[in-house]
C-alpha cells in the first residue's frame, strides 16, 4: 500500500510539471486604446502664422461636413469657424496675407509629450466652386524635438467634387512634434482637422528600472547630426554670418546664456537688417528673457545695440481676424525665436561693419528634468541681412550657424551610476516554470528516498 501511495505521489508531482503556466503576455494589462492625442494642442504656422480669413482651429475636434455651395451648404458663419485656410499669392500687395509661401504651408502641432503614434487624419475638401481645387499633396511628418522632421506619409486625396471628407494613413512612429504640410496647388488650401491616434511613449532606459543604469533615449539621439541637418545647405553669396556662443556643458538647474554675435560681414556698405529664426529645444531649456514693456510682444534680448537701431525680436504669436496683431503664445517656452534687429537709418554710419557690433543675449534655465545633450540652431534659409540704400533695400544671403551643449559627464563611482544591471534576490514567484520543475524535482528527490525506504522495510 505504501508503495502504491509513493508511486501515486510521484505521478502528481510529475504531472505538475507538465502543467504550462500562463504566459507572461496573458497577465499582461491590455493594451492602450489610442486616443487623439492632437486634440486641443497648440500649433504654429508657417508663413505670417495666421489663419487666411477664416477662425477654425485644426485641433479643437470640431467639423463641419457640410459642403460648401449647394441646398445643403454650410453657413458662411459655419465654414468660416470650422476650417483653417492657406493662402498664397504672387501678388506683392497680398504678401501680409500669405501663410504659404511658394505655394506650400505647414503648421505644427506640439503634442506635448512623446507618443507612439498609430494613425494620422486630416478633414479635407475640394471646392473648385471657389477656384481653390484639392491640394496638389499633404503629407505628414513627425519630430522628438521640433527641429528635425521626418516624412511618415503621403495622405490619398481622392474624393468627391465639393464635398469635406477624411484622409488617413496608418503610421508607427514615436513622435512629439507632427508637422502636417500641404502643396496648394492654387491660391488657396483648406483643413478642417487633424488627428493624430497613439499612446504615451514608454521610457527606454534599457531595460533597467533604476534612474542611472542601461542607455537611455537622450543619450542615443545623435544632438549634432541633427543640428546639423536643420542647420542646412550654405548659401552660395553669403555676406554674413550669425554665430551662436553657447556653454559647452550644462548641469540641471542651471541659468545660462546664449550668445547670438554678427561676424564675416562681407556686404561693402555693411548692413542695417539682421534676421533670423533662432530655434531651441524647448522639452529642456525654458527662455527667461524678459518683455519689452513698450512692446508686449518683442524680446529684451540685445545686449551691444549701435545707436539707432531698434529691437523687434519676438516669440510665437497668435493671430485671428479679431486680433490681427496677434498676442505672444507662451513667450517662456515656445523653442523659436524670430529675431528682427534694425535700424531705418539709411547713413553709413548707421550700418554695421565690423564683426562683434552686434551681440544678441537669450538666457535660458536648464530644466531639473534635462537629460542629454542640447541644441540650438539658426537655420541657413532663415538667416538674412540687408542693407537700406539709394535704390531700396538690398537683402544680402546670410549663413546660420548651431551649438550643442554637451549633457552632464556621470561618474562611474557614484553609487547607482555602474553600467552592471543590479540582480537583486528575488523571492520564488509562485506559478513560475523554472521554479515549479524545481520544487518538484527535489520533491521527487524527497519521495524517491521514501520509497527506496519502504522497499527496504518490506
Amino acid at each position: 500500500m505504501k508503495k502504491f501511495l509513493s508511486i501515486l505521489l510521484i505521478a502528481v508531482l510529475v504531472s505538475a510539471m507538465l502543467v504550462v503556466p500562463a504566459s507572461a503576455e496573458d497577465n499582461d494589462e491590455p493594451a492602450e486604446t489610442p486616443t487623439n492625442v492632437a486634440l486641443n494642442k497648440e500649433y504654429t504656422i508657417s508663413g505670417n502664422g495666421k489663419n487666411y480669413s477664416h477662425t477654425g482651429s485644426v485641433t479643437d475636434g470640431i467639423v463641419c461636413e457640410k459642403p460648401f455651395s449647394g441646398s445643403s451648404a454650410a453657413s458662411k458663419e459655419e465654414r468660416l469657424s470650422s476650417w483653417f485656410c492657406f493662402y498664397y499669392h504672387v501678388n506683392a500687395a497680398y504678401q501680409p496675407n500669405v501663410n504659404a509661401p511658394d505655394g506650400i504651408g505647414y503648421l505644427i502641432i506640439d503634442l506635448e509629450d512623446e507618443y507612439d503614434l498609430s494613425a494620422l487624419k486630416v478633414f479635407l475638401i475640394d471646392k473648385p466652386t471657389w477656384g481653390s481645387p484639392i491640394p496638389d499633396a499633404v503629407n505628414a511628418y513627425v519630430s522628438l524635438d521640433g527641429v528635425a522632421f521626418e516624412e511618415v506619409g503621403t495622405f490619398d486625396l481622392e474624393c468627391e467634387e465639393d464635398s469635406p471628407f477624411w484622409s488617413e494613413i496608418e503610421v508607427d512612429c514615436k513622435a512629439r512634434y507632427l508637422k502636417i504640410e500641404m502643396d496648394l496647388g492654387s491660391t488657396e488650401g483648406y483643413l478642417g482637422e487633424v488627428e493624430a491616434y497613439g499612446v504615451k511613449a514608454k521610457a527606454d532606459n534599457g531595460g533597467n528600472d533604476g534612474d542611472n543604469g542601461g542607455d537611455k533615449e537622450e543619450d542615443k539621439v545623435d544632438v549634432e547630426a541633427l543640428m546639423k541637418e536643420a542647420l542646412g545647405a550654405a548659401p552660395a553669396d553669403s555676406k554674413v554670418e550669425y554665430v551662436i556662443e553657447a556653454p559647452e556643458a550644462y548641469e540641471a538647474g542651471d541659468e545660462i546664456t546664449v550668445k547670438v554675435i554678427v561676424k564675416n560681414i562681407t556686404a561693402e556698405n555693411g548692413i542695417h537688417v539682421v534676421s533670423f529664426v533662432l530655434n531651441y529645444d524647448n522639452t529642456k531649456l525654458l527662455l527667461t528673457n524678459d518683455l519689452d514693456e513698450e512692446d508686449e510682444n518683442a524680446l529684451v534680448c540685445v545686449t551691444k545695440l549701435p545707436k539707432d537701431w531698434e529691437n523687434l525680436s519676438v516669440v510665437a504669436n497668435d493671430y485671428s481676424d479679431e486680433n490681427p496683431e496677434g498676442t505672444v503664445v507662451n513667450p517662456l517656452n515656445d523653442g523659436v525665436i524670430e529675431v528682427n534687429v534694425f535700424t531705418a537709418k539709411s547713413a553709413a554710419s548707421a550700418a554695421i561693419k565690423e564683426d562683434g557690433a552686434l551681440e544678441l543675449e537669450f538666457t535660458f534655465k536648464v530644466l531639473d528634468n534635462a537629460a542629454g545633450d542640447i541644441g540650438l540652431v539658426i537655420p541657413n534659409a532663415t538667416a538674412e541681412g540687408a542693407y537700406n540704400g539709394k535704390d531700396g533695400e538690398i537683402v544680402y544671403e546670410a549663413t546660420g550657424s548651431y551649438a550643442v551643449i554637451k549633457a552632464p559627464v556621470v561618474d562611474p563611482d557614484e553609487p547607482g551610476t555602474s553600467d552592471e544591471p543590479s540582480t537583486p534576490d528575488e523571492p520564488v514567484v509562485p506559478g513560475d516554470a523554472s521554479n515549479m520543475i524545481i520544487f518538484a524535482i527535489i520533491a521527487l528527490v524527497a519521495i524517491a528516498g521514501s520509497a527506496v525506504v519502504i522497499k527496504t522495510r518490506k
